[in-house]
């Protein structure tokens, strides 16, 4: 199973469809050899039916004539034969070409002088082909007799024979010509599949906005195909999304990385007085304070992402809460010239929130 899931897709298609068309070509030869030899066997009977009612009516009327020119016509003196027996097995009359030989056996005597029966002789004395014989009990002039004819089968195991070797010779033919049509079936149905992996291999983040190809057939791998395109959608929404993220921190990160650099510069500038260099550590303590509250919310934005973030429900006022998201972003909202005001009244309007900054 290991070696066969390496071969490609079209090959494994191709031998399944092989296999299957062997099988079928299999059961119809079968099937036709089956019907030809019952064909070929059910003509032989008739006939051999027919000639045993002619020699039956020959001995009731006529006595033992066999050799008699006339009655000799009866039958094919090279492919078939007639023969007469009492109960005891002597040969009361044949034809010519039988001689003295006996064409049944005692047992097979024995259950012809019951109910007509079928006989087939792969070796007769006398004759190169096999024979297939019908004997059957009779009520002569003289008291009772078991009739034989025989007739040749090797006309029916010639025709049988051409025709295995005609399925023999064809069979592969046809089969051959049945996998290479089902590999190129394959091929055609897995066209599609190889045209969207060619485009697939060409997507990339540089050129947004590429779609895989689709078949013009509402099929299976319209549906694959469509399902694809809209799955490349959403990566480049998220990708488009994660760029922005980017470009908005490193706004957000230059500004206070700005600030404090300029608050360094300026106290290193000159000598000040002690009053001075506080104020000045106090405001780079303030833009260092904001450059942590950044990369603290980068932590919670990737916690969220990858489902890791430790979530603790519990109530607060909804003025403190306000208040605290005024004082942590009021100078970024008064630097663009939009200045945030709070309107809240804790009588009614305390809320749930999910707090992010406590752990389990």
């Amino acid at each position: 199973m290991r070696l066969l899931a390496r071969v490609p897709i079209r090959l494994r298609l191709t031998l399944a469809f092989a296999i299957a068309m062997a099988v079928v070509l299999l059961a119809t030869g079968l099937f036709l050899y089956l019907r030809l030899e019952a064909a070929l066997d059910q003509a032989i009977d008739q006939s051999l039916r027919g000639r045993a009612d002619d020699v039956a009516a020959l001995v009731r009327v006529s006595g033992f004539a066999l050799r008699e020119e006339g009655w000799s016509r009866l039958v094919d003196q090279e492919a078939n034969v007639a023969q007469v027996l009492d109960p005891d097995g002597v040969i009361l009359d044949s034809t010519p070409g039988v001689g003295g030989h006996r064409l049944l056996t005692d047992p097979q005597l024995a259950r012809a002088a019951q109910a007509m029966i079928m006989v087939d002789r792969p070796l007769v004395p006398g004759f190169d082909d096999p024979l297939r014989l019908l004997a059957t009990p009779v009520q002569g002039q003289h008291g009772p007799v078991v009739v034989i004819v025989g007739a040749s089968v090797e006309e029916q195991k010639e025709a049988l024979e051409s025709l295995l070797a005609q399925m023999l010779l064809g069979g592969p033919i046809v089969l051959l010509l049945a996998s290479l049509l089902g590999y190129s079936l394959a091929a055609a149905t897995l066209r599609p599949v190889e045209s969207m992996r060619r485009e697939a291999e060409a997507v990339s983040a540089a050129k947004p906005g590429r779609r895989l190809p689709l078949p013009p057939a509402n099929d299976e791998i319209a549906r694959l195909g469509s399902t694809l395109n809209t799955m490349l959608g959403r990566l480049e929404s998220a990708l488009a999304r994660e760029r922005q993220f980017v470009s908005d921190a490193s706004h957000e990160l230059r500004t206070p990385l700005a600030a404090l650099r300029t608050e360094l510069e300026i106290a290193l500038r000159r000598k000040r007085t002690p009053e001075e260099m506080e104020a000045a550590m106090r405001s780079a303590e303030e833009e260092t304070e904001r450059l942590c509250r950044l990369a603290e919310d980068l932590l919670v934005l990737a916690r969220a992402d990858d489902g890791s973030l430790p979530v603790r429900q519990e109530q607060l006022p909804a003025t403190e809460l306000l208040t605290a998201v005024r004082e942590r972003y009021g100078r970024q909202a008064a630097d663009v010239g939009r200045p945030l005001q709070i309107q809240a009244d804790d009588s009614w309007s305390s809320t749930w929130i999910a707090s992010a900054w406590n752990r389990p």
